[in-house]
């Protein structure tokens, strides 16, 4: 017995020393795709034992994400590393082994996933002609800028994220992460224009009309760069030269240097010879800092002393003058011979002395006698001048009188009315010489009154007269005013008419948009539009280029990177009545839409054939060259690679597959339902009398169409042509049944030979149907292709309105939605149908999908027979011989439980907050929680509450 004893006492005393070690992990983060990594540092270890570690990636406790064994300990610790891990929750068990003997202990951790997508943009702005694209990176771990063309790489991957001096195109910036990851966007320069002029006004020191000397010029350099004095910094300074070739053909140059925008027009220059009444030659040329070059040819012709009188309104249409001296040496005298016995002209210039009719004078390039206030008397009037080279000049003018009332401007808008600014001036120009003090409108259309005359004495303002929101018409003012005598005025309001051709090119990631503008308002801008769909608002995102104040023009918006809903707007300036300030009529002139990627199907047609085969027509936007392919028919296996073209030919009745791809490496996918003819369809834009508008196919821009009113063509087949314009449409000519006839002429196969029409009548211009919307339930799981969503509204309607998801499922195709691929849930349509002039009709369809986990059985084939053990959680499972309840239920095989139901329903486990009452949850447990009340299963580590149809 007590050798026994002694024996258990040795064989425990030893693990009785071999004390417990210790754990410590320290976890790296996920920065890129599973590359987390866990260190394990384990203390108070035995030389020379052997570690393994079961590493388990919660909640999966049975199968091992990795075992890694062998792992000896050369010292009392230990540091391992486990690499190459995702995200997550993790269990590791850590087995240390001693010859027979061995140990374990179970310790948790957890990599955050700290993964950031690479998210960018990019910034362009111009110096010397070349662009400087800054790539600005919001998220991700950007370690590579590059910059590429569809011919390959422009600049080679690089470290810096700034591209200096790139020429003009468009461009795929490519970054490249950390991970190795790249993410393009596309990015477009402009060429810059470098059109200098020298400005050579013919009437002041801008050009060669004034002299500093007999033979020396007074002369401004002024210079313009598109027309614009405002010069960019870069350029500067600008050295610019004069070369003079005399008569006799000797050559004198003189250089001079432009420093900045604020010696433009004001650089005086004095010693540019000139030669007295003989022809010679100035030519000026420049160079500016960027190496921009230009040259001007001044060919002056032989000049003299030529004085010239110029008459300007004063109060009620008395006058005052200034003498302009051309080809004038400074100091000159200036002598009155003839004048009226009333005349003074000590009175209206300080350089004669009273009682004197003659002065010298230095006064270049200009000479005034009076002014608004202080007119010269009527008569006639003779002056001699003779200036410091004794050159002589004799001339004569008369002074009358006269005013009327002008109008000095028309603004037309908003929409149909306009607004008219008028004011009393002199006969001579646009001075205003006396106030209005009395407004009638004493004619004008009947829908501004039915009686007239009309006073608007409220339109009066300082004297002058601001009349606003005018409907349209001819009208005739009569102005009572200071000067005792009316005057009418004629003015003609047209109403804002703007038309806008608008074209979206698409690149990778972002796109252009450029828009003409022809109107008649003053001063447009043309505002891009963005639809926030978390805000449900529109916002601004930028404004279209212009060259100035003009009504016509064409705009540009480059490098836009939204996607979704666009609009552009119209803004212009009218007058407001009774008040200078002036206000902003706004119209939504255009609307389109971007799909992510810049890659969507607008829409999709199919035309039946004589052999009872289909054509499918596919008609996509995005960036070029698109390639179409068909890989599945009725959910099996099948192929067609049609290229670049967009319509199959010879396809037989079924549901396919389709895929659209991109020069961009996007691609979709599309399950298209093919059974029958489903055409495009005429819709109207515009349509009212004395307007622009257009009947209109929207896309099909590959197909020949030509047009026929009433059975006679009126439009001859073409490819693209898509649009009738009207301009103007009449109704009284231009009601009648249209008709467009496609076909498609590069496919010899197509079968496409089918004509759709348009009755455009009085009454649709402003009386649209858009029927009456049902609700209604389908179920997802019977859902096979697209659902056409006009089989859901009653009664008759417009076929060419507009449908819109007024949700978010973002699978709606023109008047199709793929509801197969939605989540169960409720989603609501509007369709909208204009009038083809004016007024709108609206329904709603509201869907409700259904059917979630569950799908219809199969009813033919051999039955299966069904294997199914049920025993209580509390069963006594073994593990190694030792009864246990913690491994149930342990390693088993499967089975099966049939059981499914749409309609009646099962009862199961009920009770309250299973969270806390079920302390070890196995994946796939099901309860139904009194609490919350919801049917609750285990999946992925926690209760999910399920009080709706869905999937796990």
């Amino acid at each position: 017995m007590k050798r026994k004893l002694l024996l258990f006492f040795g064989v425990l005393l030893p693990m009785l020393f071999w004390a417990q070690f210790t754990i410590n992990i320290t976890t790296v983060p996920e920065t890129c795709t599973g590359d987390g990594k866990a260190i394990i540092n384990i203390g108070n270890t035995t030389v020379g034992s052997v570690f393994e570690f079961v590493t388990y990636k919660l909640p999966n406790t049975s199968t091992p994400y990795r075992v890694t064994n062998s792992v000896i300990a050369n010292s009392t610790s230990l540091s391992h590393e486990e690499g190459s891990l995702p995200a997550g929750n993790y269990s590791v068990k850590i087995n240390e082994i001693r010859g027979l003997e061995s140990r374990s202990q179970t310790a948790s951790f957890s990599i955050s996933n700290e993964f950031k997508e690479l998210n960018f943009s990019n910034d362009v702005n111009y110096s010397c002609g070349l662009a400087n694209i800054t790539v600005n990176v919001s998220s991700g771990f950007p370690i590579s800028y590059e910059l590429r063309t569809s011919a390959g790489v422009v600049r080679p991957p690089q470290a810096s994220n700034i591209f200096n001096n790139v020429p003009a195109g468009t461009y795929n910036v490519i970054v490249t992460d950390k991970c190795g990851n790249t993410k393009g966007l596309s990015v477009t320069t402009t060429a810059e224009t470098n059109n200098y002029t020298f400005v050579t006004a013919t009437t002041n020191q801008l050009g060669f009309n004034f002299l500093s000397s007999c033979n020396t010029y007074n002369h401004i350099i002024n210079i313009r760069r598109n027309g614009s004095s405002n010069i960019p910094v870069e350029k500067f300074p600008i050295q610019i030269t004069y070369k003079i070739t005399a008569p006799d053909g000797s050559i004198t140059t003189r250089n001079y240097t432009m420093n900045n925008n604020l010696e433009n027009g004001k650089l005086n220059v004095t010693d540019i010879p000139f030669y007295y009444n003989q022809a010679f030659k100035i030519e000026t040329s420049l160079t500016d800092a960027c190496g921009n070059t230009h040259t001007q040819i001044n060919n002056i012709p032989a000049r003299t002393l030529n004085p010239e009188v110029i008459t300007y309104a004063g109060v009620c249409g008395q006058n005052y003058i200034g003498i302009r001296n051309y080809i004038t040496a400074p100091a000159y005298k200036l002598e009155f011979t003839q004048y009226p016995p009333q005349f003074k002209p000590w009175e209206l210039n300080n350089n004669f002395v009273s009682g004197s009719y003659s002065a010298t004078l230095t006064d270049i390039p200009i000479v005034y006698f009076g002014d608004v206030n202080k007119a010269l008397p009527i008569g006639n009037y003779t002056f001699k001048i003779t200036d410091a080279c004794g050159h002589v000049a004799i001339r004569n003018f008369t002074i009358s009188s006269g005013f009327i009332l002008r109008n000095r401007g028309i603004r037309e808008g908003c929409n149909a009315t306009g607004s008219v600014y008028l004011q009393i001036t002199g006969n001579s120009d646009n001075t205003k010489v006396g106030d209005i003090t009395e407004l009638r409108v004493l004619n004008g259309p009947s829908s501004y009154s039915n009686t007239y005359p009309v006073n608007i004495d409220n339109a009066i303002v300082n004297g002058s007269a601001f009349v606003g929101s005018l409907p349209a018409g001819t009208y005739v003012f009569e102005a009572s005013n200071s000067c005792g005598i009316p005057e009418q005025a004629t003015v003609t309001l047209a109403g804002a008419n703007i038309k806008i051709t608008s074209n979206v090119t698409h690149n990778c990631g972002s796109f252009n948009y450029s828009a003409k503008i022809t109107s008649n308002v003053y001063n447009p801008y043309i505002d891009l539009e963005h639809f926030n769909e978390n805000t449900n608002t529109w916002e601004k995102i930028g404004t279209l280029s212009r060259p100035g104040a003009v009504s016509n023009y064409t705009g540009i918006l480059n490098n836009v990177t939204l996607s979704g809903k666009f609009r552009t707007r119209a803004r212009y300036e009218v007058y407001n009545n009774g008040t200078t300030s002036t206000s902003i009529c706004e119209e939504i002139v255009d609307t389109f839409m971007v799909a992510p990627g810049g890659l969507s199907l607008k829409n999709y047609y199919t035309v039946s054939c004589a052999d009872n085969t289909y054509n499918l027509i596919l008609d996509a936007i995005g960036i070029a060259p698109l390639k179409y392919e068909i890989f599945e028919k009725d959910d099996v296996a099948f192929s067609i690679d049609n290229g670049i073209d967009p319509v199959f030919v010879n396809l037989s009745e079924g549901t396919y597959k389709v895929r659209i791809s991109d020069n961009c490496g996007n691609s979709i996918i599309a399950s298209l339902r093919v059974n029958r003819n489903k055409l495009p369809t005429i819709k109207p834009s515009n349509l009212c009398d004395g307007k622009n508008g257009k009947l209109f196919i929207d896309g099909l821009s590959f197909m020949d169409i030509a047009w026929y009113k009433d059975g006679i063509e009126i439009s001859p087949s073409s490819t693209g042509n898509n649009t009738l314009n009207f301009n103007p449409f009449q109704s009284s000519t231009d009601v009648g049944l249209y008709t467009a006839k496609l076909s498609y002429n590069p496919n010899p196969n197509s079968c496409i030979d089918n004509f759709i029409s348009f009755n455009l009548t009085e009454s649709n211009q402003d009386n649209p149907n858009a029927g009456v919307g049902q609700t209604v339930t389908l179920n997802k799981n019977q859902i096979t292709s697209g659902i056409d969503l006009f089989q859901y509204l009653n009664g008759s309607y417009d076929n060419y309105g507009t449908w819109e998801e007024t949700t978010n499922s973002n699978l709606l195709v023109d008047n199709e939605w793929f509801g197969a691929f939605a989540n169960p849930g409720t989603y609501t349509f509007t369709y909208n149908v204009s009038g083809t002039c004016s007024n709108t009709a609206t329904s709603t369809v509201i869907i409700n999908l259904i059917g979630a986990c569950y799908e219809e059985p199969t009813t033919i084939g051999d039955a299966l027979s069904t294997n199914h053990g049920i025993t209580l959680l509390k069963r006594a499972g073994s593990h190694n011989g030792v009864a246990s309840t913690d491994d149930w239920p342990m390693l088993r095989k499967g089975a099966w439980t049939v059981l499914e139901s749409n309609k009646k329903g099962f009862v199961v486990t009920r009770m309250a907050e299973p969270e806390t009452a079920i302390t070890k949850p196995k994946e796939g447990m099901i309860v139904y929680d009194t609490t919350e009340k919801c049917l609750k299963i285990y999946s992925d580590g926690s209760w999910k509450c399920y009080n709706t149809p869905a999937c796990p």
